[in-house]
């Protein structure tokens, strides 16, 4: 599931991905892309803290009512989230080196800021 998440109401998470993990066989991997607010605020810095360089991906294209960001997430946020729900074995994966991912999306998106190209997503996939 790459860059949805985000688009989820926060206090619905956990019911989400209680589904995601229902509907999974035992041994299953559910693997997510997120917006990564922690890469977000490198490319803040490197803009020279240029909010816009930012806001499009913090907070959604905001184009249409449901393309609006209600979640943030980091690395140990997702994670914890993920094992709260009961996954198991949380750990990153490489969308240009990974078994059943053979197309681009923004799982490998990267933001060029001042000639420097920044990742912007956290790739995180947990087993049932």
């Amino acid at each position: 599931m790459c860059h949805i998440l985000e688009h989820i109401i926060r206090n619905d998470l956990k019911e989400v991905l209680l589904e995601m993990k229902r509907v999974l066989k035992e041994g299953g991997i559910l693997r997510l892309s997120v917006p990564d607010l922690d890469k977000l605020i490198e490319v803040y810095n490197v803009s020279g803290k240029d909010i816009n360089a930012i806001s499009h991906q913090l907070m959604g294209g905001q184009d249409h009512r449901y393309n609006i960001h209600y979640s943030v997430f980091n690395n140990k946020r997702l994670s914890e989230l993920l094992k709260e729900v009961g996954f198991q074995k949380v750990v990153s994966w490489d969308p240009d080196n990974c078994q059943y991912h053979n197309f681009k999306d923004r799982a490998s998106r990267k933001m060029k800021v001042n000639g420097k190209e920044c990742m912007i997503s956290l790739n995180l996939e947990a087993v049932k």
